[in-house]
């Protein structure tokens, strides 16, 4: 019997080509490579020319095709057809491409914010110019009477269905309420950053301008005190607020069991 023409059992030619049993198999039920041969007594055969077939197939799957698209390659008759199936696949990495350096841009954005924090002294009050930075909104936080909590999963899914990763950055939207020394603001909406080169209808979060900073270190549900430090500075200093602030949570439950560790930037901005 000629090389071409000599039969393999599905053991020997699963055992060759590296896979299992297994995998021929499914390989046979959907149609992509079945056995050449099948005898009167039910035995069933690969021939050698399948070797090729089967070294076809697994190149596309190393380029990232799934079963099907290799299936509607490997049976298609004409080259335009086969090329669009690759140009399909080229666009699809592109994408991927894309998405992983905006989430290589986002970590990078994360840890350094993170070194930021961790180097600055929280009870310090600076002033720093910040230039525009664009992201999104959520919907108010309690227009619907839902809890803090609730709204932050409905964002958090929002953000997921977008690609944005908030890790880049996310606080919250803080209406000024400030009386006879006292803090009465809540939070009115989240924000999340955004790179604009991959989300051309990211909205300004933070306008240009100069802003006092602090952190807070600890307890979230103490902030307030925080908040009252810096707006005594900006007293102290004759300074005039806008008519909204900014939290950021830079170390939270993502890095840290222990409120003691937690820490909130926090920024407000000057006319």
């Amino acid at each position: 019997m000629s090389e071409e023409n000599k039969k393999f059992r599905i053991g020997e030619f699963a055992r060759v080509n590296g896979v299992t049993k297994h995998t021929l198999i499914h390989y046979d039920d959907i149609g992509l490579l079945t056995p050449a041969i099948t005898e009167e007594n039910g035995y069933r055969y690969y021939i050698d020319k399948q070797y090729s077939d089967f070294s076809n197939i697994s190149q596309l799957k190393e380029l990232g095709l799934s079963l099907k698209e290799i299936d509607e390659y490997i049976h298609q008759d004409h080259f335009p057809q086969r090329e669009e199936i690759l140009q399909n696949r080229m666009e699809a990495i592109e994408r991927e491409i894309q998405r992983l350096t905006n989430l290589k841009d986002a970590i990078a954005c994360y840890r350094k914010r993170v070194q930021e924090a961790l180097a600055t002294d929280p009870g310090a009050v600076t002033m720093e110019f910040r230039e525009t930075e664009y992201g999104f909104f959520s919907r108010n936080l309690y227009e619907n009477g839902e809890s803090f909590s609730h709204s932050r999963a409905v964002f958090s899914r929002f953000c997921r269905d977008k690609n944005l990763f908030e890790c880049r950055g996310w606080g919250t939207l803080i209406p000024i309420h400030y009386e006879n020394g006292k803090w009465l603001s809540i939070s009115s909406h989240i924000y999340v950053y955004a790179d604009r080169a991959f989300h051309p209808d990211a909205v300004a979060v933070h306008p240009q301008g100069y802003y006092l900073v602090t952190y807070h270190q600890g307890d979230p549900r103490k902030l307030y005190q925080s908040f009252l430090r810096v707006m005594h500075y900006a007293e102290s200093h004759h300074m005039t607020m806008g008519k909204f602030c900014f939290e950021e949570y830079v170390l939270g439950s993502f890095n840290t069991t222990q409120l003691q560790d937690y820490r909130t930037k926090i920024l407000i901005p000057v006319l």
